[in-house]
């Protein structure tokens, strides 16, 4: 067996800011996108709870494809930085 087989994909920490109104359709969203491969979801409200920034462990493909359901279902969406998790 190959040594690569044992090696899990790479996961990233994705940073996303939503209105508070659309926190359930950006959760759907990401459960959609990547399914099992969301290991960990973190939400803080801000701007005195108007908006909510969103911390997404996904790991790979499934990052990818949150980005691409984001920018299409919710444009007004700010997509942070996207880090090694």
């Amino acid at each position: 067996m190959s040594t690569l087989a044992t090696v899990p994909p790479a996961a990233r920490l994705i940073l996303i800011t939503v209105d508070t109104d659309r926190v359930i359709e950006l959760r759907r969203l990401v459960a959609r996108a990547c399914g099992n491969r969301l290991s960990f979801l973190r939400m803080q409200p801000i701007e005195h709870a108007s908006r909510m920034q969103v911390w997404l462990r996904v790991r790979e493909p499934g990052v990818q494809r949150v980005i691409d359901a984001v920018t299409r279902a919710l444009p007004a969406a700010q997509l942070g930085r996207v880090v090694p998790a």
